[in-house]
């Protein structure tokens, strides 16, 4: 295992010891979520974060094809500098949203913004160091799909019983 492997795979470990002590599951050893797509299932009632889901979906969806094929290190740059811009748009808009409505998954949803930021962070910082990677990559997409998903409807989706107009 070359050195950018092992501190990636080091990465996932200690956001997953943290993440599976705090909140109680591990991305990294998920099933594969081929090519996410929306689904009503990830509903949470509220247009603007769901449309911001559809987003992330797809722009998960077409990182994971690029770095499938030969279009991999120039589709991972792009992705993450879209992913900490849209973290920081993202959580902030729900994490605002969940403290107006008082909804009671308030503050595991800012844990669980805080473990997938540090996260996001820590694969920026290798990039950074060493270039692309791909198995960097598909560690990375597989913990987006696997959070993605376990998120949403375990987290995101409690907005749904809070209010019943859906405004933020």
């Amino acid at each position: 295992m070359n050195r950018r492997s092992r501190e990636a795979d080091e990465s996932v470990e200690r956001a997953t010891t943290w993440t599976s002590h705090q909140l109680g599951y591990l991305f990294p050893r998920a099933p594969y979520y081929p090519w996410m797509q929306w689904d009503e299932l990830y509903a949470t009632g509220f247009a603007q974060i769901d449309q911001q889901h559809q987003t992330i979906f797809k722009s998960v969806g077409d990182l994971r094809r690029a770095i499938e094929s030969d279009d991999g290190a120039a589709a991972y740059a792009q992705a993450l500098a879209f992913l900490d811009r849209y973290s920081r748009d993202h959580f902030g808009l729900e994490e605002r949203c969940m403290a107006k409505h008082r909804c009671p998954a308030a503050q595991v949803n800012k844990a669980q913004h805080e473990a997938m930021t540090q996260l996001l962070a820590e694969h920026r910082r290798l990039h950074t160091a060493h270039g692309y990677d791909n198995h960097d990559a598909h560690i990375l997409v597989n913990a987006l799909e696997h959070w993605l998903h376990n998120h949403i409807c375990r987290v995101d989706r409690q907005l749904r019983h809070c209010v019943a107009d859906g405004t933020i």
